[in-house]
This record gives C-alpha cells, sequence and structure tokens, in this order.
C-alpha cells in the first residue's frame, strides 16, 4: 500500500468512525446513567417491598389472631411477595427466632402511663401482645414483641416501639419508655 493511499484509508476511516465513536460515547454515558438509575430503583424498591412485607406479615398476624376471615386474603398477598418462613397457619404467630423471657413476662399485666391513662396489655409465648384501652374487655391492638439484650419491645402496627426494661423487679413490676419518651410502668395481675 502506498503511502497516498493509506492517508486517504485513514482519512477515510477518521470521517466514518467519529460519529460512531461520539455515539458510542454517549452511548455508554446513557448506559452507565441507565445502570445507575436501575440499582437507585432496586434498592428503593427492596427497602419499600420489605416495610410493605414487614406491615403486611404484622395486619396478617392480628387477623390470624382475631380468627378474621381476610387473613387468607392477606396470606395470599404476602405468598405473593416471595417464601415467608413465618407464614403457615397458626405458626405465623411464632416469631422465626423466638427470645427467651422469663416465665413470669407471659400474661396480664396492667399498664399506666404518664397522666393516669390505663391499659391491659396480655403478653402471649407466640410473640403477640393484646392491648385493652381502660375497662374494654376486648382487645382493640395486637402488637408484636421482641427481647433485645436487656430489653423487650413491643412493636405497634404503625411501627412505634415501646421499650420496657428487664428484669423483672420486686412484685412483678415493670417500667418502660413509649415512641415519645414517656415513661410507664406495669403491674402483673395476679
Amino acid at each position: 500500500m502506498n503511502s497516498k493511499r493509506f492517508g486517504q484509508f485513514i482519512l477515510a476511516f477518521i470521517f466514518t468512525a467519529s460519529p460512531a465513536l461520539a455515539q458510542s460515547t454517549y452511548e455508554r454515558e446513557m448506559q452507565e446513567l441507565r445502570k445507575q438509575r436501575d440499582k437507585a430503583l432496586a434498592e428503593a424498591a427492596k427497602s419499600v417491598n420489605a416495610r410493605y412485607q414487614k406491615s403486611l406479615d404484622d395486619i396478617y398476624r392480628r387477623a390470624l389472631h382475631a380468627k378474621d376471615a381476610s387473613a387468607e386474603a392477606i396470606k395470599a398477598e404476602l405468598e405473593t411477595l416471595g417464601p415467608v418462613a413465618s407464614l403457615p397457619g397458626a405458626a405465623a404467630l411464632t416469631p422465626a427466632k423466638a427470645p427467651v423471657l422469663p416465665k413470669n413476662m407471659f400474661g396480664t399485666w396492667k399498664v399506666v402511663h404518664i397522666g393516669d391513662f390505663r391499659e391491659t396489655w396480655e403478653f402471649k409465648e407466640d410473640g403477640t401482645v393484646g392491648i385493652t384501652k381502660g375497662t374494654a374487655k376486648i382487645p382493640d391492638k395486637f402488637c408484636t414483641w421482641s427481647k433485645n439484650k436487656d430489653t423487650i419491645e413491643v412493636r405497634y402496627p404503625s411501627g412505634d416501639i415501646t421499650a420496657l426494661e428487664l428484669p423483672i423487679k420486686k412484685g412483678g413490676k415493670l417500667e418502660g419508655t413509649d415512641k415519645g419518651g414517656n415513661r410507664l410502668w406495669l403491674a402483673k395481675e395476679k
């Protein structure tokens, strides 16, 4: 190949390849941007789906505990989200890893908040707490409990947590703090 022909080849290559190279640079930028977007969307979806699944699981536990017919529909929705360890039947009320609590923790406790607001909490070994306000006979709220070191955390359906301090004090008494930082006291019913 002579040098004149080689020069023409190079010029032809540059003129024909330039737009392709420029386009591929922009395409690479677009692809990188798309990857970043897809990754951010996947992370956001993961967080939203985890919250949705946790909330749905809490609703399912309460519906199952109340023997509500909608428990089956809720279970079906949970199953669409993937395998859930706590789903089959009444076993849904049992946490996957049941914490060890003193046996005298289970049962009914009278709760007094600041301002003399009264409730009755019934702690069950299945990981639930039925909360009954005032003198009502039927719980109006079902929460879940878990143990975190020397604290029992009662998680409300809203996600709020009340922390109760272990060990149980003499005479069957517990103290704790609600979501607003207010103190509350529990006394074991005999």
